[in-house]
């Protein structure tokens, strides 16, 4: 994993995202929100940090999140209840970058067409 997709996770989660864990980023594990080997992409909307005993929570149990745009899990729990766990820090994305001015050609020369 890139470390910048590394860093950008440690400061938009700061801790797991698990609702009422509050264990640090630094000793969690990054998880695909849609499974890696269900195609899931190695991105910042796929993937928040839990920590150890929750990520086997969630792999090995009916637990799942579904990630909202802002970075906010929406969890299910076995019984159908719904918990959030909003990000530590939202950040907003960047706008795409403006197109650059095509210099003018100061050739005297005709096109070559």
């Amino acid at each position: 994993m890139p470390k910048d997709l590394r860093r950008y996770l440690e400061v938009r989660d700061e801790t797991c995202r698990f609702p009422g864990c509050n264990r640090g980023a630094a000793h969690s594990d990054i998880d695909h929100a849609l499974d890696w080997q269900f195609d899931g992409l190695t991105a910042h909307d796929n993937l928040a940090h839990l920590c150890p005993g929750e990520h086997g929570l969630k792999s090995e149990t009916r637990w799942s999140y579904e990630m909202l745009p802002d970075g906010t899990l929406n969890w299910t729990s076995p019984t159908g209840r719904h918990f959030i766990s909003e990000p530590a820090t939202i950040i907003q994305p960047q706008p795409p970058p403006r197109p650059r001015p095509v210099p003018p050609d100061d050739s005297d020369e005709p096109p070559p067409f």
